[in-house]
C-alpha cells in the first residue's frame, strides 16, 4: 500500500493541493473565508446552520421506539420504529370463556372485552361515533310499558328478545332467532317449547337464563302497562297464574321452566303469529334479580314492578349491544357499548349521542354543515341531498350524501278525537287554563237526549274517512313517500 500524501485537501484553501490524500492541518485561507466548523447534519440535536464545514461533533437523539400500529391498544404516536409491541388484547371468545368458568373477574373481563372490541378507526370525523339530532324522545326506556317508535329505537338497542324482525335483502320481513336458538310445537299447537342460548350476559355479568324470560313476560302481564297498554300483544295469547303478583310461581301453569336453558308457554289457543308477537319489543328479556331488588311494592296498585328502576335503563337490566350513558330528557341521549355482548365481533361504533331538536331548520343546518350523522330530514328538504326524487325507487345521491329507497311497514294515520270538548261560555281560548266541557251533541242510547258526541258513531267516523282525500295527500303532502293502506295491516307484512 502507498504511503499517504500529506498536505491541504481543502480546495478553498490558499495552499490546497490536489495531490494529497491526507489533510495535514495545514490549510491556510484568505481573510473573511475561513470555514465555520460545526454540526452540519440537520437530523441531529446541536446541528449548526451557520457551520460551513462538518467537524465530526454531531450527535442524535436514541431512535423512539414503540407500537406504530394506530389499531393497537398502545399505540405510540411519537414512534419512530416499530419494536413488535403492539397489544390488541385477548380474543373475545377467549376472555368470555375465562369469565363463564369463573377463571376472570367481571372489572377485568371488562376491561379486556373493552380493549378487544372497541372501534378504532382514525380519521378527523371521529368515525367510531355517531351524532344523531331526532324530533322526538323517548317516554320510557321500559320495554315492557313503551309503544312509540321513539322508546322502542332506545330498547332496541339495550334489550333482546327471542326473536326479532329483520329484512330478507329484498325488501320482505322475516322473523330470525336472537336469544332463543329454536322451538317445538305440541301437537294441539298450544304449547311452544324454547332452547335458549347459553352464552348471553346482562351488561353487569350475570348469566341470562329461562327463569329471566319467564320472570319478564309475567312482569308484562302483571305490571299491565299502565302509559301504553303494550300489554295486549301478550295478554291475548297467554296468562302466569300468579294471583299474589309475585311471580314466586314463575309461571304457574301456563309458563314453566324446564332448565337453565328451556321453558315452555302454553297458549290459550293455536295461533300461527305467536312468534312474531314476542319479537315485539314487549317480549324482551330483563334481568330478574335485579328488578325484584329495585321493585317497590306497596300492595296491590302500589306495586311498581320496577318500573322506577327500569325506566331510564340502568346498567345491569338487558342483554342487547348498548347500554344507556346518560339521559336528559327532552335534550340528549347517549348510548356506549355493553361490551359482554354475545353477538362476536367488534364494534364500529363506541358511542351514539342522540340529541332532541325539532326544529327542523336547526336539524337541516346541522346536517348540511357535516355537524350530525343523521338529521330526520323533512321531505321537503330532500333536494337539498337527493336528485331524481320523483321516481324515488331510482333516486340518486348528490356528492357527499347517501340516498336510498326502501320501503317500510311504517303507517301514517289521523286519529279521531271520540271526546272532543269547548271552551265553556267566557273562557279565553289563550288562556291554558281555561276550563272546557265535553261536547254533547247527538243520542247514542236512543232515549231522545243527547248524552255523546257524533264522533262516538261508527258510521260517522267512516263518513269521514271515505270523503277524505288520501291520493291528494299521499302525492302532494307526503310527495308521494306513502302508499295506500287499506286497515289496519300494512300489505305485504309478515302474518298478515
Amino acid at each position: 500500500m502507498d504511503d499517504d500524501v500529506l498536505g491541504c485537501t481543502y480546495s478553498d484553501a490558499t495552499n490546497y493541493d490536489a495531490d494529497a490524500t491526507k489533510d495535514d492541518g495545514s490549510c491556510a485561507y484568505a481573510p473573511g473565508e475561513e470555514p465555520v466548523m460545526g454540526c452540519t447534519n440537520a437530523a441531529a440535536t446541536n446541528y449548526n446552520s451557520a457551520a460551513t464545514r462538518d467537524d465530526g461533533s454531531c450527535s442524535y437523539a436514541e431512535t423512539v421506539m414503540g407500537c406504530m400500529d394506530p389499531a393497537a391498544n398502545n399505540h405510540n404516536a411519537a414512534a419512530e420504529d416499530d419494536d413488535g409491541s403492539c397489544d390488541y388484547g385477548m380474543a373475545q371468545a377467549d376472555i368470555m370463556a375465562a369469565y363463564s368458568a369463573g377463571d376472570m373477574e367481571f372489572s377485568e373481563a371488562l376491561y379486556e372485552l373493552e380493549k378487544s372490541r372497541k372501534c378504532r378507526e382514525q380519521g378527523s370525523n371521529n368515525p367510531c361515533e355517531i351524532v344523531e339530532m331526532s324530533i322526538g324522545d323517548a317516554s320510557t326506556i321500559d320495554p315492557h310499558d313503551a309503544y312509540d317508535s321513539a322508546s322502542g329505537d332506545v330498547i332496541e338497542q339495550v334489550y333482546d328478545t327471542l326473536y326479532r324482525y329483520a329484512g330478507d335483502g329484498s325488501g320482505n320481513a322475516i322473523i330470525e332467532p336472537r336469544l332463543a336458538t329454536g322451538y317445538t310445537v305440541s301437537g294441539d299447537s298450544l304449547t311452544y317449547t324454547f332452547d335458549l342460548r347459553d352464552d348471553v350476559y346482562f351488561s353487569n355479568g350475570d348469566l341470562m337464563e329461562a327463569s329471566d324470560v319467564v320472570y319478564s313476560w309475567c312482569r308484562v302481564l302483571g305490571y299491565g302497562s299502565p302509559d301504553s297498554h303494550v300489554g295486549w300483544i301478550l295478554e291475548q295469547s297467554f296468562d302466569c297464574n300468579d294471583a299474589d303478583g309475585n311471580h314466586s310461581d314463575t309461571g304457574g301453569l301456563s309458563l314453566s321452566v324446564l332448565s337453565p336453558t328451556s321453558f315452555s308457554v302454553t297458549l290459550f289457543a293455536p295461533s300461527s303469529a305467536f312468534i312474531s308477537t314476542i319479537a315485539y319489543t314487549v317480549g324482551a328479556v330483563i334481568n330478574a334479580e335485579l328488578c325484584e331488588a329495585n321493585r317497590v311494592d306497596a300492595g296491590g296498585d302500589g306495586d311498581d314492578y320496577c318500573h322506577e328502576w327500569m325506566d331510564e335503563a340502568p346498567f345491569g337490566a338487558g342483554t342487547n349491544a348498548y347500554v344507556v350513558q346518560s339521559w336528559v330528557r327532552e335534550d340528549r341521549l347517549v348510548l356506549v357499548p355493553n361490551w359482554m355482548y354475545w353477538e362476536s365481533g367488534d364494534y364500529n361504533v363506541n358511542r351514539h349521542t342522540v340529541s332532541i331538536v325539532t326544529e327542523a331548520s336547526t336539524r337541516l343546518l346541522a346536517f348540511t354543515d357535516g355537524e350530525v350523522d343523521f338529521g330526520s330530514i323533512n321531505i321537503e328538504h330532500l333536494s337539498n341531498f337527493c336528485d331524481n326524487l320523483d321516481d324515488k325507487p331510482n333516486v340518486e345521491s348528490k356528492e357527499g350524501y347517501i340516498c336510498s329507497y326502501r320501503e317500510t311497514f311504517t303507517t301514517t294515520l289521523s286519529a279521531f278525537n271520540l271526546h272532543p270538548k269547548a271552551l265553556d261560555a267566557g273562557e279565553d281560548n289563550t288562556n291554558t287554563g281555561a276550563n272546557s266541557s265535553l261536547i254533547i251533541n247527538h243520542d247514542c242510547d236512543g232515549d231522545g237526549t243527547n248524552d255523546c258526541s257524533v264522533m262516538e258513531v261508527g258510521a260517522v267516523r267512516a263518513a269521514i274517512s271515505y270523503s277524505f282525500d288520501y291520493e291528494t295527500h299521499r302525492r302532494d303532502t307526503y310527495d308521494n313517500s306513502l302508499a295506500p293502506q287499506y286497515g289496519p295491516i300494512p300489505a305485504g307484512f309478515l302474518y298478515a
